[in-house]
């Protein structure tokens, strides 16, 4: 049971390694706070304003991510760190680009 559910829940092996490599911004905003996966989620997702939801689903599919939980992870480190939300999700992923400069 273990070794199904570990499946299921963990990332893959590889997903740290990627988001080591993409993660070409400090992690100091968030405080070490956000594991390298959601942080290079987030370094991704500040590239740009806004983003097709269904890429951004994509994106984090292939990181063993949901994509629901990884904004709200990363929301949540944000909130603490920054005094507001980073990602917001409506009919677009918009970023909050001006929280993101002042980080």
């Amino acid at each position: 049971i273990q070794a199904v559910l570990s499946d299921i829940f963990e990332p893959p092996a590889d997903a740290e390694e990627t988001a080591d490599g993409e993660a070409l911004t400090s992690s100091a905003w968030h405080n070490g706070s956000l594991d390298a996966v959601h942080h290079a989620l987030a370094v991704h997702l500040v590239t740009q304003d806004s983003w097709a939801e269904e890429s951004v689903q994509q994106y984090c599919q292939t990181r063993g991510l949901m994509f629901d939980g990884a904004i709200e992870t990363i929301n949540e480190a944000a909130f603490e760190c920054l005094g507001d939300l980073l990602i917001e999700v409506d009919d677009k992923v918009y970023v909050n680009q001006e929280l993101w400069s002042n980080a």
